[in-house]
């Protein structure tokens, strides 16, 4: 595995993101941490962080795509779908992280 940063950085992948349904995408990076997930943009600025006890379900869509997902009641539910080339390198290690929250279509 992987030596963890002093920041508790478990695995770093460059993504295409997409918000909710949103047909528009950019490209960014997922940083997959001790404490949750960072989502920043390509100039490495943050567009969300999800603390781990935030996230309320992490779906699989292929091995090259997820979407994590937090929901809130009242207002619509933060959603982002993140595909990946090195996607493969990050799930085991979602898995480990959100072991309970984790969904495979």
């Amino acid at each position: 595995s992987p030596p963890k940063g002093k920041d508790g950085v478990i695995v770093h992948i460059p993504v295409i993101i997409a918000e909710r349904t949103d047909a528009h995408v950019r490209p960014g990076s997922l940083t997959l941490l001790v404490s949750g997930l960072r989502i920043c943009n390509s100039k490495s600025q943050l567009l969300h962080w999800f603390d781990k006890r935030d996230v309320d379900d992490v779906r699989v869509q292929t091995p090259y795509e997820i979407c994590v997902r937090q929901r809130f009641i009242g207002k619509p539910d933060i959603c982002y779908r993140l595909l990946s080339a090195k996607m493969p390198e990050a799930i085991p290690f979602l898995e480990i992280q959100f072991s309970k929250k984790i969904q495979f279509s």
